[in-house]
């Protein structure tokens, strides 16, 4: 079939007024269902440029995206075409909450009843008139044409042609990682988009002037307006050397901490000196640089009152979720890896995602970017890769459940750029990594390597139906988004009294300020010294603190304390090897409670076992694990080795302080 091709049921169109525009058939169908007139494309997600829209020339237009990265991109090429038709449409980009991974709006119709699909359709239409029209960063078309750089399309000069038109249209594009990307407007505000060849064609067409040379009759060359050749969108797209185009962390949404400890972020548009896209529009006039105790009193106050309400099991609790809106605003002052926190719950309803969407709400104006922890390690890989090409820098994992060990997890904690395979493609995609990460649970446990870099705050409500308490702020993101300025500025003024006023304390030790001594928190010694140093010197409670409760839900220590134990309960001198071991405790035992507690510990720590028996190996493996790991003062060690292998045994380790000037 030539192109363009039609719009999907194109015949009902004509007579609509509101056409509702879906990625694929089936959705456009589900859409009907609810009585909307409904179209899509030709040629799915990627090429919405091969369809006519004409038709919907004049019209009110909403997209409804896919809930993915490849759906949202399709509806914001759909809304730039769109958006470009004369007469002039009228487009708005709707986002339906509720809808899983890669879902669309049949998800939510195959699910509903008839009274359901009713409800559904409300939603959607007061979501239609919450949304505000599509306003992309994309420049118009030049009324005066002789404004416009002139290219002429020779063939046998493709090089030209493409340095010419990135030297055009580079002001309109970043560097993110190793991506080249616009940052566009959203009905949730900018976003990043990964440059496509349809999108560079359309910006190319808008700000460039082509032009083909023509014979005329006479035998003289003239030349006449043409488009971008259509080999140049993808030829650009693949391009990685564009000049002078600039470097892009990310997107803030309000002021926050640069490297060097200055305020950045108080005007919207590219802020040089981070490197990030800055979108703002709010009032930051109360934000002083030099703030004073009483100040920043003040700020402590404002943002304990505000979670008051909520069941902390104890201050240190109180103080992890301080921590997380002040890392947030610190980030960038922050060398290296920050925490990863957990938000845990003694039950249901408790209020860990709410504290969670509070703190995102705070640091980011919005919602955070939300996803689900995989137990597959390549669908978590492939859900944080989607969220940091999107630009988001806060990430909750929501409502994690059994014994979490997630390698992409601990790779996200620690690695300052992240790199992954693009979706349906071998290409790899290099991004900056500036997250806050958070995940809520209920009775969490964790393997130790993801244990050890978290800090815990856990909430305890004390009845039975924490959901349906009442609070004195009944709808308190609604608040907190009214109350943003003040709260942002509170945490930005928690840290930036404690840079102005010398934060050289060590990472574990008591500073100049007199302020309380700081627990030391393995790798993240930077962290310590901006955010931790900075809520002690303010008498809050030290959130490493919490660590120690963290420690009580990280499985692989928890077990091997009771293996430990239970083999110092059953004979504290035993040596020998791992094959030694089996036949002392299951082949030939005897027949005692210590025994049997060893036999139960002993499972429960190698992991894995045949016939209720683990196997000499598997032992040894385990053993070989947390050899010398020191747990109440006691380890597990090696004693040389003989033909049948390792021997091992428990030992008491003894601390020795060294004299003073030693």
């Amino acid at each position: 079939m030539p192109e363009p091709r039609p719009l999907y049921g194109l015949p009902a169109l004509a007579e609509a007024s509101v056409v509702v525009v879906t990625e694929g058939e089936k959705a456009a169908e589900a859409a009907r269902l609810l009585g909307y007139t409904a179209t899509t494309s030709a040629h799915g997600s990627n090429s919405p440029s091969k369809t006519d829209w004409s038709p919907l020339a004049g019209k009110d237009v909403v997209i409804l995206p896919d809930n993915d990265a490849p759906g949202r991109a399709y509806g914001e090429k759909a809304a730039v075409i769109l958006a470009g038709l004369e007469p002039s449409t009228r487009v708005k980009i709707v986002t339906i909450p509720g809808l899983p991974d890669g879902g669309d709006i049949a998800d939510l119709v195959r699910q509903g009843d008839e009274t359901g699909l009713q409800n559904l359709r409300a939603q959607i239409d007061q979501l239609i008139a919450e949304t505000p029209e599509f306003a992309g960063m994309m420049p118009p078309p030049s009324g005066n044409s002789a404004a416009r750089p002139v290219i002429l399309i020779d063939d046998s000069d493709r090089p030209g042609i493409i340095d010419g038109t990135v030297t055009a249209i580079s002001p309109l594009f970043f560097k993110y990682g190793n991506e080249v990307v616009r940052v566009i407007n959203t009905p949730g505000g900018m976003s990043i988009a990964v440059a496509t060849q349809e999108g560079i064609e359309d910006i190319a067409n808008r700000m460039i002037r082509y032009q083909r040379a023509k014979r005329e009759k006479n035998g003289e060359t003239g030349y006449v307006d043409s488009c971008a050749p259509p080999w140049l969108g993808k030829m650009i797209s693949k391009k990685q050397d564009w000049p002078e185009l600039r470097e892009l962390r990310g997107i803030r949404r309000g002021p926050f901490l640069r490297e060097d400890g200055s305020i950045g972020g108080l005007e919207p548009g590219y802020d040089a000196a981070s490197k990030y896209f800055v979108d703002t529009d709010e009032d930051w006039s109360a934000l002083k640089s030099d703030p004073t105790k009483e100040d920043v009193d003040a700020a402590v106050k404002l943002l304990r009152d505000l979670v008051g309400e909520f069941p902390f099991e104890n201050d240190v609790s109180e103080s992890v979720w301080i921590a997380s809106v002040l890392t947030y605003v610190a980030r960038d002052a922050i060398r290296g890896p920050v925490p990863l926190f957990l938000f845990d719950a003694t039950t249901p309803g408790s209020g860990k995602t709410l504290l969670a969407k509070i703190a995102s709400r705070i640091a980011e104006g919005g919602l955070p970017g939300m996803a689900s922890l995989s137990r597959d390690d390549q669908e978590t890989r492939k859900a944080i890769t989607s969220l940091l090409i999107e630009g988001s820098t806060f990430i909750v994992f929501d409502n994690a459940t059994g014994t979490i060990e997630s390698a992409p997890l601990d790779l996200l904690v620690t690695a300052e750029i992240w790199k992954d395979r693009r979706l349906g493609s071998s290409t790899i995609v290099t991004l900056p990594n500036r997250t806050v990460i958070i995940i809520t649970a209920n009775h969490a446990e964790f393997k130790s390597d993801t244990a050890r870099r978290m800090l815990r705050l856990r909430l305890a409500p004390k009845v039975d139906h924490p959901q349906d308490r009442t609070f004195q702020i009944p709808d308190i993101l609604h608040h907190v988004r009214h109350q943003r300025p003040k709260l942002l500025v509170a945490a930005l003024q928690i840290i930036r009294f404690h840079i102005i006023n010398g934060s050289s304390q060590t990472a574990a030790g008591r500073g100049s300020d007199g302020g309380a001594p700081c627990l030391p928190f393995g790798s993240f010694e930077s962290w310590a010294r901006v955010v931790q140093q900075a809520m002690t010197r303010l008498g809050l409670a030290d959130p490493v603190l919490s660590v120690e409760n963290v420690r009580k839900i990280d499985v692989d220590l928890v077990r091997l304390r009771a293996f430990i134990r239970a083999w110092r309960e059953w004979d504290p001198s035993w040596g020998g090897t791992a094959q030694n071991f089996i036949s002392a405790v299951f082949i030939n035992p005897q027949r005692t409670d210590e025994v049997l507690n060893l036999q139960e510990a002993t499972l429960a720590f190698v992991g894995r076992s045949r016939d209720g028996i683990p196997t000499a190996s598997d032992l040894g493996a385990a053993l070989g694990k947390v050899s010398e790991r020191v747990v109440d003062g006691f380890a597990i060690s090696q004693f040389g080795r003989r033909s049948a292998g390792h021997v091992w045994g428990v030992v008491e380790i003894v601390r020795t302080t060294p004299a003073d000037g030693v």
